[in-house]
């Protein structure tokens, strides 16, 4: 992604191209490619696999740290034209994978599961944005609940949880988010 983000923006720039469509050229050579089509049907049995390998509730498609107030919206797409003044994160219902990442937004957790390739996916590691998928209504919910009963500022750490042998014998690393809230006026362990 890096290698066709670089070459493309210098002929871009060498060509007169607008900066908003070389910026999206690199994005849009992957996602025109065979690995998001094998990536949309991996998708669509994901849950399936996940059970199956035990690997929780999270699926961490961009790791970063990231704390911020807590904003529950109904969808990504409602709010990608807004412009947040404090960091925020974002509990989005809905996430179709076309979306913007507002500005201002330090992390966006989701029950939907955008491919991988997807635009926000991919603009989320661009961004150095927290994205995460979770498979489980638990810990959205309490999330969710939290965020209603009071002004919250939340914590979430994408990190290693640990590892699990395949059937090859190599080790794999299993991520999860380690999530933290906190009442806004009172100081949160996790924040430090």
């Amino acid at each position: 992604m890096h290698r066709i983000g670089d070459i493309s923006r210098q002929f871009g720039e060498a060509f007169g191209v607008e900066a908003w469509a070389r910026d999206l050229f690199a994005e849009e050579v992957v996602r025109g490619g065979p690995a998001f089509a094998v990536s949309l049907l991996i998708t669509s049995i994901e849950a399936s696999l996940r059970n199956a390998a035990a690997l929780g509730a999270w699926q961490v498609i961009s790791p970063q740290n990231a704390t911020g107030v807590v904003e529950v919206v109904e969808g990504l797409h409602l709010v990608q034209d807004k412009t947040y003044e404090v960091p925020t994160v974002l509990l989005a219902q809905q996430v179709t994978g076309e979306e913007e990442i507002p500005e201002g937004v330090v992390a966006v957790l989701t029950p939907d599961a955008p491919d991988v390739l997807s635009h926000v996916s991919v603009r989320a590691r661009n961004m150095r944005v927290l994205f995460a998928t979770c498979h489980d209504k638990e810990p959205l919910d309490q999330i969710k609940v939290s965020a209603v009963l009071a002004t919250t500022s939340l914590r979430a750490r994408a990190q290693e949880c640990g590892t699990r042998e395949d059937e090859g014998g190599a080790r794999r690393h299993l991520h999860c988010v380690r999530v933290c809230m906190a009442c806004a006026s009172r100081r949160c362990r996790a924040r430090r």
